[in-house]
């Protein structure tokens, strides 16, 4: 274990490691697997639900330019781009990543604001107090969640009768759980659950007695504003905004977030080890003679790949014209409808002065400007 009171270049150099692993998890696993998972949500939608449809209404606006973005970032990753170039990890580790981040990914707890927290032991204020990434976050929230469940209650009157007849919706989620050696996306926790049907009966004899079938899909208005909501928290929250407009802040300055390093991390609390590393271009380095805070400036990625980390970042970390509950293209336009988008838009002006009250009671080094409604755009950018 290397602490504080360690060598200074020896911590140093322990806190550039650590920050490596965790770049590289945030760039492979929070964006890219994310993005992977959007886009395969985003084809199934296409595939079952119609345009005229009113869930695609309320969820197509986030999912612009989510086919382009995502196959760009493959690009980048699997095909010689400037990730590829400059991130610590071969081809072959960002697929075993990517692998394994999948396999433990549940919709119910990755898609979950709350459980997602509880999973990292965050959700308790007394077991972190400073986090603004939480506070902003739940409000937002909460006011996506009331939108939606709204609106879901708008279209869905008859409940669970309405709903289980729903073929297109049900297709959609069959087919996102389903595994996907049936054809499916093999994601895991989605909400669902059986309902037992009487023959010849009517709406109001569902749960009875003298059951002759059995349905296991979205039951409930629950159901699907939980089912719908894990969808926008991926795309709007998690890597539209938070994984996304802080990039530039944390990327921007190598020694804070490097995606790569040359070397490899301290043996132990005084010594490094020795030893000549390939670089990201090509660039060979050899440690055996450089000690002390000198070894841990020669192991910050080179100005290559420094500049094309800082370039794409900038870009990436932009604000865009269309901001959340700001549509380019009206989606939803039954009057019904347009008054609880109404309502979400004050609801989400609410939540940009409490976010602005939040920074004004945090120190500079902690001001969060990346979940402000009136920043956050309406879809995942790239």
């Amino acid at each position: 274990i290397i602490l504080p009171t360690d060598p200074t270049s020896i911590w140093l150099q322990a806190k550039l490691w650590v920050n490596l692993a965790d770049a590289c998890h945030h760039m492979i696993v929070g964006r890219l697997l994310t993005h992977l998972i959007l886009e395969s949500i985003y084809v199934s939608l296409r595939r079952n639900v119609s345009q005229s449809h009113p869930i695609y209404h309320l969820v197509a606006p986030h999912f612009r330019s989510i086919l382009p973005v995502t196959k760009k970032l493959k690009e980048w990753t699997f095909e010689n781009g400037w990730i590829s170039r400059n991130i610590q990890l071969s081809r072959k580790g960002i697929k075993q990543l990517l692998r394994r981040a999948f396999k433990k990914w549940r919709f119910d707890v990755n898609a979950n604001i709350y459980r997602e927290l509880e999973s990292r032991g965050v959700f308790d204020p007394n077991s972190l107090g400073n986090y603004p990434y939480r506070e902003d976050a739940i409000l937002v929230y909460h006011a996506l969640e009331q939108f939606v469940s709204s609106y879901v209650r708008l279209f869905y009157p008859g409940g669970t009768e309405q709903i289980i007849h729903d073929n297109e919706l049900q297709s959609w989620r069959h087919e996102i759980a389903s595994p996907m050696e049936e054809g499916g996306l093999g994601l895991v926790g989605v909400p669902g659950s059986t309902i037992k049907l009487r023959t010849n009966s009517g709406p109001e004899d569902y749960l009875q007695d003298n059951v002759t079938e059995e349905i296991f899909g979205l039951n409930t208005v629950e159901e699907v504003a939980k089912f719908l909501m894990g969808i926008l928290y991926l795309g709007i929250i998690v890597t539209g905004s938070a994984l996304r407009l802080p990039m530039f802040d944390e990327y921007g300055f190598p020694a804070q977030y490097p995606l790569s390093l040359f070397g490899s991390p301290p043996l132990d609390r005084t010594t490094f080890s020795d030893g000549t590393l390939n670089g990201a271009h090509g660039s060979v380095f050899s440690f055996s003679n450089v000690q002390g805070l000198d070894r841990v400036l020669a192991s910050l990625p080179n100005r290559q790949m420094t500049v094309e980390t800082v370039l794409y970042t900038r870009l990436a970390s932009r604000v865009q014209q269309s901001v959340l509950g700001q549509f380019e293209s009206d989606f939803i336009f039954k009057k019904k409808a347009v008054v609880l988008l109404d309502q979400f838009r004050h609801d989400l002006e609410d939540v940009a002065r409490q976010i602005d009250i939040n920074n004004s009671a945090r120190d500079m080094h902690h001001q969060y400007r990346a979940l402000d409604p009136s920043l956050m755009p309406n879809y995942p950018g790239i």
